[in-house]
């Protein structure tokens, strides 16, 4: 006789419940390794609204832009990608899918990359919580329903001068990642990651888009932006010596407090 076959377990869905967490199963998909080196980007079919020279407007797909595209960076306020801080269209990337209660399309976004929330500024994507708002241009705001990781072909992560995109019919994103996982210090509050990432591309901006003298990018073996990869290394070593002199400074004021007290 045949062995009776085993009964197949359930599938946990990988959502979370109102003001939970993602599930544990079925597992994340295993990340790349410029996702596990902390770069962020979108998947290939994010959405993103571009202006033509005669004005028209359309709603295109990423895999469909390019270097000098006009998009949507604010309400009603467009401007040119100036570079491309990750651009590979035929790798598969891990994301976030994160589904709303208004009419935005799903948004595929890595867990390091930035979105903005109604409350606590700009934050990693992957610090959301289900029935968190989350930012729409016009200054609105919708609430995440749902979250799940997904495997996607693409990834894409577009640089403008202001630093920030819409996303699937109103979303507004960051062009740029947490800075955590890259420079290992995580006690700097992620509402000033947008900031401090624009500060520190101001070379790259100055160099493509005001002076419009940017030679022919170069991205290494995955797609990454060279400049940003040095950007990214001066970005960590600077806030790795900030950290060392706030130290420093600190222990002398101690040891300065504990002698006056003598």
């Amino acid at each position: 006789t045949n062995p009776t076959p085993a009964t197949p377990e359930p599938e946990i869905i990988n959502q979370a419940p109102p003001g939970g967490i993602i599930g544990q199963a079925p597992p994340a998909p295993a990340q790349s390794a410029w996702q596990s080196a902390g770069f962020g980007c979108f998947s290939g079919s994010t959405l993103v609204h571009r202006q033509s020279e005669v004005g028209h407007r359309e709603w295109v797909s990423l895999d469909r832009v390019e270097i000098g595209d006009v998009i949507e960076v604010a309400k009603d306020k467009f401007e040119p990608i100036y570079a491309f801080g990750h651009i590979n269209p035929d790798e598969e990337g891990s994301y976030m899918e994160l589904n709303f209660d208004q009419e935005q399309e799903p948004l595929q976004i890595t867990e390091e990359h930035l979105i903005w929330t109604l409350n606590k500024g700009a934050v990693p994507a992957g610090s959301l919580k289900v029935g968190q708002e989350v930012v729409l241009a016009g200054g609105y705001a919708t609430t995440v329903t749902s979250m799940q990781m997904k495997t996607s072909k693409g990834v894409y992560a577009p640089f403008t001068p202001s630093g920030t995109l819409v996303l699937n019919h109103g979303i507004m994103a960051s062009s740029y990642v947490s800075l955590t996982t890259y420079t290992r210090l995580p006690l700097i509050p992620s509402a000033y990651h947008h900031l401090i990432a624009h500060f520190f591309t101001f070379p790259h901006r100055f160099s493509c888009h005001y002076q419009s003298t940017c030679p022919n990018a170069t991205y290494t073996e995955e797609g990454i932006n060279v400049w940003e990869v040095q950007l990214l290394s001066y970005i960590r070593l600077s806030l790795q010596l900030s950290a060392l002199v706030l130290l420093l400074v600190l222990i002398v004021r101690s040891r300065c407090s504990c002698n006056k007290q003598l």
